[in-house]
């Protein structure tokens, strides 16, 4: 017994004496580089022995990553070798890092280096069409194309042919081993300073219900005019103010002859011919076909084309590099974790032999975390001036983390907040730079991850909205703001309209569906889908099965349309004999005296600023009303301001502002938007539901904008309201009295939006 006792003693204190097994850390990863003659630079690294050893840069004009195996570390877990900036198209001051065994080293820039590649030209200038030859000494790479959409490139050898695809101006990098890099200026369609009238392209074909634009060059500088159109049915063609864009559709099949002519000198024209072709069953097509994306990272695209808009999406060669999704005719492609590239095939739902490819690479080289190594959601990151974005931060001992460094805290700040892992990074100025983070422990571990901070992102408008379409109709309209590239980010009601983009994102054609009412097209900035988003409005107002009744409802709606301008104006203009007149009535000084008492002094009694003029109006739409609203009676048309007022924050005071209160009261959507009104309206939403609203729901989508803008409805039904005011009063407690509590009824009443 006493020989088992002393056993179990001695193991205990063996293992005493042993301590806690660590876990093994991994061997660091240090870079260090120089610049020893021309583009050449002596790479220095060490790390695990005898492993891989990769090489992480960014190319010019690129926003991910680029990585490539350089060879592998000795026994002694050492890697040197000198390499040729220009063989493998690194720019001086890319940021880079090593990985070996994947432990990522700290992140620094490339060194300057000199370049001595010879080009026989360093800008080239052509039209849409031409191409230009550019030759050097030495076999060429090409390391970037600033603007692929407007210059086309074929290398051989040491020639690269540059081809004008559309009008534009982009920069491109040539490389070559040993030499260096060189940038070539391509301007394709400039006419700087010419008197006649010319096109970035004479002829085009364009498929059915497909958009485009043409450049126009010369004529000086007061604009232009479509002087006529041979085929309007088959080719819309628009000029947008002092734009020198043509803006194309393809209504129909047909050819069009559009005469252009310059503002200045109607004689000073050109002509473009355009084919629209046929709407294709027996093809798709989508509006962007070829993706690169990061982890995470969501790009939709639109796809047209077959015997009607219903499709599927048939295969995914790799979905662990990116997934995709469907709805409607928007395909949405999102990054995976694999590194790769990946082909998405979409068919038609009606005929399954109908099928088109989506291309998809995504760029998923990031570390592993560990104890020993840092990882982030993202090494390189690209943020807007005065935008904020956030990356994840993960391994260490997983107590915290902190900011170690920030090569230029001008550029961008850099914070983590308590023991959290996500940094906030806000772009304070345009640049570049390298935010070291560190955990948190004695043995502490480190990593970096390189910042881009980009222009300030431009808020999205349109030239027109709300948009009022019928069957078949369509409406160009021009997209100011975001980037080079927005998206349609979804469309609530594909049987009211449908929808696609051109020039980058900047062109946006709406038609009207099949059905009668109202959507919205949500139109975001591919760089930022979360924040820099607008919605458009579009109003199906002459959908119908018949011929017949589609003519009878347009010409109803373009009817009611010119009543509520004239209307507006008769209010607007403040002559009470007018406002009469137009409503077969006598003035009633005792109603007008009670219309101040019981409304008026309510509904004006924050607004400082009316003047008595402006007062006296709103008064005179009470009492009296409009051939429009009379059958509201005075009690709902003070409601009607009452919406006005809750969703703008504001009286009407201008003819603009009256003609919206019109609408408002007729049950048609304002021309002025509130977003404000809109998240408010969802907040009550959520409060009557109990959910979120579906935005692309019409029910939901009804029940938001009533409670948001007060709308009436066409026809009451009282029946329905009751039920509405009880539910009302189940889910607040109290009888509806304000604006607001009366909106929320009316949407219960009449959406049709369920718990």
């Amino acid at each position: 017994m006493k020989k088992i006792i002393f056993g179990c003693l001695i193991l205990a204190l063996g293992i005493g004496l042993v301590g806690p097994i660590l876990p093994v850390r991994a061997v660091a990863t240090t870079i260090k580089l120089t610049n020893t003659a021309l583009d050449t630079v002596k790479v220095e690294i060490t790390g695990k022995e005898n492993s891989a050893v990769k090489l992480s840069f960014l190319p010019t004009g690129a926003s991910a990553l680029s990585t490539i195996t350089l060879g592998s570390t000795n026994a002694s877990g050492s890697f040197v070798n000198s390499i040729s900036s220009g063989g493998y198209g690194i720019p001086a001051t890319s940021p880079v890092y090593a990985t070996i065994d994947g432990v990522q080293s700290n992140t620094i820039l490339w060194p300057a280096y000199t370049s001595s590649l010879a080009l026989s030209k360093t800008s080239v200038q052509i039209a849409v069409g031409q191409n230009s030859k550019i030759t050097a000494t030495h076999t060429l790479i090409l390391a970037a194309n600033s603007l692929p959409a407007s210059i086309g490139t074929a290398l051989s050898g040491s020639q690269l042919t540059v081809t004008g695809l559309a009008a534009g101006t982009g920069t491109l990098v040539l490389c070559g081993s040993n030499v260096g890099c060189a940038s070539v200026a391509v301007t394709v369609g400039s006419s700087e300073g010419q008197n006649e009238i010319t096109l970035s392209e004479n002829s085009l074909t364009l498929d059915y219900r497909q958009s485009a634009m043409v450049n126009i060059f010369g004529g000086g500088n007061n604009g232009y005019m479509i002087k006529s159109n041979t085929n309007q049915t088959a080719v819309n063609a628009t000029i947008s103010g002092l734009s020198n864009e043509i803006s194309l559709y393809a209504n129909n099949a047909g050819t069009a002859n559009i005469q252009v002519c310059s503002i200045s000198s109607e004689s000073n024209c050109t002509n473009l011919y355009v084919t629209a072709l046929a709407a294709s069953e027996n093809s798709l097509s989508f509006s962007y076909n070829d993706f690169s994306l990061a982890p995470s990272v969501s790009r939709t695209t639109i796809v047209s084309g077959g015997p009607d808009n219903n499709y599927y999406i048939s295969s995914n060669s790799n979905s662990g590099v990116a997934t995709a999704s469907l709805y409607g005719t928007t395909v949405t492609v999102t990054g995976g974790s694999i590194t790769g590239s990946t082909v998405i095939m979409v068919c038609s739902a009606s005929k399954s032999s109908i099928c088109s490819n989506l291309r998809v690479s995504n760029n998923a080289d990031v570390m592993t975390p560990s104890v020993s190594v840092l990882a982030f959601s993202q090494n390189v990151v690209s943020v807007a001036k005065k935008d904020t974005t956030n990356v994840t931060v993960s391994g260490g001992n997983g107590t915290g983390y902190t900011v170690s460094s920030n090569s230029n805290s001008s550029v961008a700040t850099a914070s983590i907040s308590g023991s959290g892992n996500i940094i906030s990074l806000y772009g304070s100025e345009e640049g570049t730079t390298i935010v070291e983070v560190c955990s948190v422990e004695t043995a502490r571990v480190c990593a970096s991850v390189y910042v881009i901070v980009g222009p300030e992102l431009a808020e999205i408008s349109f030239s027109k909205t709300p948009v009022t379409v019928v069957s078949g109709q369509s409406v160009i309209i021009n997209i100011t703001g975001g980037t080079n590239n927005n998206v349609i980010y979804s469309i609530s009601d594909y049987g009211v309209v449908a929808a696609s983009l051109s020039n980058n994102g900047h062109t946006l054609v709406v038609s009207g569906g099949s059905k009668n009412g109202s959507a919205v097209v949500k139109i975001c900035d591919a760089a930022d889908s979360t924040k820099n988003c607008s919605d458009l409005s579009v109003i199906n107002s002459g959908a119908s099965n018949t011929t017949t009744t589609s003519t009878v409802e347009t010409t109803n709606a373009t009817a009611q349309t010119q009543q509520i301008t004239e209307e507006a104006k008769v209010i607007y203009g403040g002559d009470l004999k007018a406002i009469l007149v137009l409503n077969g009535l006598a003035r009633n000084t005792e109603k007008e005296a009670n219309t101040l008492t019981k409304y008026l002094n309510n509904l004006k009694n924050d607004q400082k600023n009316l003047t008595a003029e402006q007062i006296n109006l709103l008064n005179y739409f009470i009492t009296y009303g409009t051939s429009l609203t009379k059958k509201l009676g005075e009690g709902e048309r003070a409601g009607v301001l009452g919406s006005y007022k809750k969703a703008f924050g504001k009286l009407p005071t201008t003819e603009a502002e009256w003609s919206d209160v019109i609408k408002i009261a007729n049950g048609r959507w304002p021309a002025e938007t509130s977003q404000k009104a809109l998240d408010s309206a969802k907040v009550e939403f959520r409060k009557v539901y109990l959910r979120e609203p579906d935005m692309n729901d019409t029910h939901d989508n009804a029940a938001v904008s009533v409670i948001a803008y007060g709308l009436r409805p066409a026809a009451r039904k009282i029946e329905a309201e009751k039920a509405a005011i009880k539910i009302f009063k189940h889910i607040y407690g109290h009888d509806p009295v304000s604006s607001l509590a009366w909106d929320i009824v009316r949407a219960i009443a009449y959406s049709g939006a369920k718990r």
